[in-house]
């Protein structure tokens, strides 16, 4: 295998593999190529480019990644929707309790109004009956004997 082509192969500068040679003090005969033993140390120094997988358009490794957010998304999601549930059933039994409290505030103030109202009757009798003892007591006997 030429240089040019272990370059090519692997992405990198021709330049690149020379240097690496140079450095290592590795003899290279552009006819006959390089060894074995050399392809095989530039290959654990410059392996071979993974391969991408692209799935819909993406890269493999994207695609996961998207995937997951999706997943950890979907699942916050959830659990919001659980949180608002529970939030509207407390709602509607607030709701409940207070509907309730009012509808006993109503009936507590009819009765009220009830009571004042049989308050009043009352004094009315009393003052009445008040009355009536005052012009009992201001009748003279004359009066009370002769049933006037």
């Amino acid at each position: 295998m030429k240089i040019s082509e272990f370059a090519d192969s692997r992405g990198i500068k021709q330049q690149t593999v020379y240097k690496y040679i140079q450095r290592h003090g590795w003899s290279y005969d552009a006819k006959l190529g390089l060894t074995e033993e050399q392809l095989a140390k530039l290959d654990e120094q410059y392996p071979l480019p993974k391969p991408v997988t692209i799935i819909n358009g993406l890269p493999h490794e994207e695609e996961r990644a998207l995937r997951e957010e999706l997943d950890s998304t979907r699942k916050q999601v959830v659990a919001c929707q659980n949180v608002i549930i529970d939030l509207q059933e407390k709602v509607s039994e607030v709701q409940y309790r207070l509907n309730d409290s009012l509808h006993n505030a109503e009936i507590l103030a009819i009765e009220d109004k009830h009571k004042d109202a049989q308050i009043e009757d009352l004094r009315a009798e009393l003052e009445k009956a008040r009355a009536e003892l005052e012009a009992e007591k201001s009748r003279t006997w004359l009066d009370k004997l002769l049933h006037r």
